[in-house]
Order: C-alpha cells, then sequence, then structure tokens
C-alpha cells in the first residue's frame, strides 16, 4: 500500500524519541479484541534483522502468534528474548503451572536474565511485549509482560473484562496510529461477535502498514471459541486484505484530491 510523504512524516513525528538507533522503529504491531462469542488474535508478519557493524537490514516472514495447544496461544513483540519469553511461560503451563502474576513474573525474569547472559553487549535493545490468551471456564484468561529494557524486570498485568464485557490489548508498535480503528469501532460500538472481529483486527493490522511501512506488513490471526484456538486459513486471510485493501481504496478517492 502506498503511503504519502506528508502522512509518513507525521506518523515519524508522533513516535516516541526513546527508541533506540538501532532499532528506529519497531516492527511488530499485534491487537487482542476479545467479543462475545470468543477472541481474535492478529499480528504483522514483517520480521527485520539489523546489523549495527554495517548498517544493513533484511526483511523476513515469519509467524508471532503461537500455538501451543488448543486451549494456549501467546504473542510476542520485540527480539528474540519476547520470544523466548513467551515460550517459557508456555511450557511452564503446559506442566501443569496456573498463569498467574508471581509465576509469569518468575518464569520471565529468570527467562531474560539467561537470554542476555549468552548475547553481546551490542545486541539491539528494544521494549518488548509478550501476551498469553488462555481457554478459562467463564470464557478467556489474557495475561501480558512488558519489558522496558534489558536491565528492567517485566511488568505483568492480567487483563480484565470491562463493563461491556470488551477487552483488547495493543502489542509492538502500540503508538501506531491505526489504532484509532479499534479505539473507534471496537470501543464506542457495542460488544461484536467474531466475524466482525476478524475484519476489525485485519484492517488495523493492514492499515499499520501505512504509519510504519518500514517495519509492519502481512497478516497472520487465530481465533479462539469455547472450542479452542484455530489459525485463519490463509485463503481467508487473503479475502480479508482484499476487503482491507477496498476499503483503502475507496477513502483515497475521496481525500486524494
Amino acid at each position: 500500500m502506498a503511503i504519502t510523504n506528508t502522512i509518513e512524516s507525521l506518523a515519524f513525528k508522533a513516535r516516541p524519541h526513546n527508541i533506540p538507533s538501532g532499532e528506529l522503529e519497531p516492527v511488530t504491531f499485534q491487537v487482542v479484541l476479545l467479543g462475545g462469542d470468543g477472541v481474535v488474535i492478529a499480528s504483522d508478519t514483517r520480521a527485520m534483522n539489523f546489523d549495527p557493524q554495517h548498517f544493513v537490514r533484511t526483511t523476513d516472514t515469519v509467524s508471532k502468534i503461537v500455538v501451543v495447544e488448543p486451549h494456549l496461544v501467546y504473542i510476542y513483540a520485540g527480539d528474540g528474548c519476547a520470544k523466548k519469553v513467551g515460550a517459557a511461560v508456555a511450557l511452564d503451563v503446559k506442566r501443569g503451572q496456573p498463569l498467574s502474576k508471581e509465576r509469569i513474573e518468575e518464569v520471565s525474569n529468570s527467562t531474560r536474565e539467561e537470554y542476555w547472559k549468552s548475547r553481546q553487549m551490542d545486541d539491539r535493545v528494544d521494549s518488548r511485549k509478550i501476551a498469553w490468551v488462555q481457554r478459562a471456564d467463564r470464557g478467556f484468561a489474557i495475561w501480558s509482560a512488558t519489558g522496558r529494557s534489558r536491565e528492567m524486570n517485566f511488568e505483568v498485568t492480567k487483563h480484565e473484562e470491562n463493563h461491556d464485557g470488551k477487552c483488547r490489548i495493543f502489542a509492538g508498535d502500540e503508538f501506531n496510529q491505526a489504532r484509532y480503528i479499534v479505539e473507534h469501532y471496537y470501543d464506542k460500538y457495542p460488544l461484536r461477535n467474531i466475524s466482525g472481529l476478524k475484519r476489525l483486527a485485519a484492517q488495523t493490522i493492514l492499515t499499520g502498514e501505512l504509519f510504519n511501512n518500514a517495519g509492519v506488513g502481512g497478516l497472520e490471526m487465530v481465533v479462539g471459541t469455547c472450542s479452542g484456538f484455530a489459525r485463519i486459513p490463509a485463503r481467508e486471510i487473503q479475502e480479508l486484505a482484499e476487503l482491507s485493501r477496498t476499503l483503502q481504496n475507496e477513502i483515497d478517492v475521496h481525500f486524494k484530491d
């Protein structure tokens, strides 16, 4: 999708200035949306590697949503540390430990310390966030752990439903202006079902590329119901992407002149 120089400039100016030079922009955009009949988890699929010695970037396509088992999923935004923390907590759950603030803190921070002991000091340092979504008796348990730097412990949060039965979280490029789509259409209007939330999540993630053209791209999605979690197949992802492009083209017609 194209982006004008004006929009790109505004998007850059809106970003916080504490993002390290090795990672000028966050390279992940993710959203979790709780609906009336389940939960939708969506992420971009672009991964960027940075060589600080030669100042070279390479781009790969990866999956950032991990279905551990039919009743547990996690997403990770950040670096290899985030991925390892997500996997470590998930393994802890598979071994019979429940998701809890104390347990997530213990496993996340011990994994963080072990990870950085094996890394070089010139590795990038960026914000990272992991979220775990687990099927529970009365719906879904949603937890996240946020790390601001390699020296700081992870901050663990349990995300509760609000009075309207809604719960949503962002990860990665949380300052991406595309989050307005969720803040307007999810927060303002009545709770939606999975069918509507898939379209909403797809439009949010794909529009996120407009405001982070260097680091955000692609789409993957997992849906959770009372039966467990399942990936949205590639064909449906393509259909959601086509719908998003159609909507964006219709908007462009009104504002490009």
